[in-house]
């Protein structure tokens, strides 16, 4: 099962999103629908994700997203149409490692950004 949960902190915020390498498909799915729909209102839910500790909303723009951000419990994924493709080329990489254990990180470098850490082998599932 992929779990995704908000790990809080003053300097080095993260979604951590942790399962079975196969499993991060869902995760690839959800930001295809992303891509492909302008008024993108699903959740990670929808996907067979399960949640903790956030709630997330995505907004598609145009010119420069800034990534994932924090408001209080909500996390607002905002990326422009380059974006979202770059970060599925990104999780489609990761889900072709040929290895036991492997992470990955989205983000587009912005100041205060949320990082996006995805992990497979690295954690158990009692995490």
């Amino acid at each position: 099962m992929v779990k995704a949960q908000f790990l809080k902190s003053d300097f080095h915020p993260q979604l951590l999103i942790v399962g079975e390498q196969a499993e991060f498909l869902k995760f690839k799915y959800f930001l295809e629908e992303f891509l492909k729909e302008n008024n993108f209102n699903k959740n990670l839910n929808d996907y067979g994700i399960a949640t903790t500790g956030f709630t997330l909303k995505c907004e598609k723009v145009v010119g420069q997203g800034n990534g994932l951000s924090q408001l209080g419990d909500i996390l607002t994924l905002q990326l422009n149409q380059e974006q979202l493709e770059q970060y599925i080329v990104l999780v489609d990489g990761f889900l072709h490692e040929d290895t036991k254990a492997a992470s990955c990180t989205l983000d587009q470098l912005i100041l205060d950004e949320v990082r996006i850490h995805l992990s497979f082998g690295e954690f158990d599932q009692d995490f």
